[in-house]
């Protein structure tokens, strides 16, 4: 139940491969008749693998973000979900490449390997969102349960450490806000959920937090009301 930990561990593993697959792609840079030189020594053969080399090796950079939130959310038990991104993103768009980009295109493998890197860019941009909207949902649902529990949320500090007070069970639902600029008039923002009976607790990391009793809900009521206020907030996180 520990998502920022998932969070933290997310950026860390990006950070950690995407760091290493740049000094492993310069090596590969500077020093392509080396490596290439492992498996032929034809020159021509080389010469041709060469654009092969440099758009897997640093398109791999891209596909960091890709690959370890795809091990983020199978750790939260979401599987499903990264397999149709990937087949639909990687698959997808080489497909689409290959099929109606590249005829139009001078016919070299350096041209025809451009469809790696752009491939692996989308599908860690949709990766990362999906991500992010399944960490929120989970993590919403882990507050609620510990709060029908009888253990009420107080706050998270430190690299995503959770502090509870024991209270008596209830129905509470808790949901968070992605909104940076809120931090500009706190106490503003913090009136506009409270007309709307929402509770604030605190924010972290830029995320606000609030919470209101089922009881009090208006049926399936969000603090974002629509897909373009939900929109608005994955824009809010990416920017």
């Amino acid at each position: 139940g520990n998502f920022k930990r998932i969070e933290k561990a997310l950026w860390s593993g990006i950070l950690m491969g995407a760091s290493f697959m740049a000094v492993v792609s310069t090596a590969f840079t500077l020093f392509p008749g080396f490596f290439l030189g492992l498996y032929t020594d034809n020159a021509a053969i080389i010469r041709e693998g060469y654009p092969k080399l440099l758009m897997n090796n640093w398109g791999f950079i891209l596909d960091t973000a890709n690959t370890v939130s795809t091990c983020c959310l199978r750790g939260m038990r979401y599987s499903s979900g990264p397999a149709l991104i990937n087949m639909g993103a990687v698959c997808g768009v080489r497909l689409i490449w290959v099929l109606f980009v590249f005829p139009y295109l001078p016919q070299t493998l350096g041209y025809l390997c451009i469809a790696y890197p752009i491939s692996w860019g989308i599908s860690a941009a949709i990766m990362l969102s999906y991500f992010f909207r399944v960490k929120k949902r989970e993590e919403q649902k882990y507050l609620q349960e510990q709060h029908k529990k009888g253990w009420k949320f107080l706050k998270v500090t430190g690299i995503g450490t959770y502090h509870f007070e024991e209270c008596q069970p209830e129905d509470v639902v808790y949901q968070l806000d992605y909104n940076q600029e809120g931090s500009s008039d706190k106490a503003e923002y913090i009136r506009m959920f409270a007309d709307c009976g929402w509770d604030y607790i605190q924010e972290f990391f830029g995320y606000s937090y609030f919470r209101k009793r089922a009881a009090d809900m208006n049926g399936e009521e969000e603090i974002f009301s629509d897909d373009s206020s939900r929109l608005a907030m994955m824009e809010r996180v990416y920017k």
